[in-house]
């Protein structure tokens, strides 16, 4: 792509050499688009690990499919007949604030999102705000 840098103004012309640079170092190390849509795919379906620990025996055929038994302990002495000991489970589920990021990320490089900001340079305010259909008075 060749860009013709006499016909844009010089902010234009800057930020252009900016997100060129930042491509190139991002590029330089091994950082390429198909990477990058790789690990937004894998964050789009991030699980998180839960563990909890309860107090007293847990019957596996009542868990559900996904819970796990990761470890029981036995009743110490004075405790085995309120059914004593510990059980920690584990359970995966999607990590929900990871997700959203991920989905936040994916809408914004794909321009999903409206500008941030609505910049007009015009030596005449009066035809820049007529021309975009803005009132002067807000």
């Amino acid at each position: 792509m060749r860009i013709n840098l006499d016909d844009m103004s010089l902010e234009v012309a800057k930020h252009i050499a900016k997100i060129m640079s930042i491509t190139d170092a991002l590029r330089d190390e091994g950082i390429y688009e198909r990477i990058l849509a790789k690990q937004l795919k894998a964050e789009l379906k991030a699980k998180a690990t839960k563990t909890i620990k309860i107090k007293g025996r847990v019957d596996p055929e009542t868990l559900p499919r996904c819970v796990k038994i990761l470890a029981t302990t036995t009743a110490s002495q004075g405790e085995e007949c309120s059914g004593g000991g510990e059980t920690v489970l584990q359970w995966q589920e999607r990590a929900w604030d990871v997700q959203s990021r991920a989905r936040t990320d994916a809408h914004k490089l794909l321009g999903h999102y409206p500008a941030d900001k609505l910049r007009v340079d015009s030596y005449d305010h009066e035809t820049a705000l007529d021309e975009l259909d803005i009132d002067d008075d807000e």
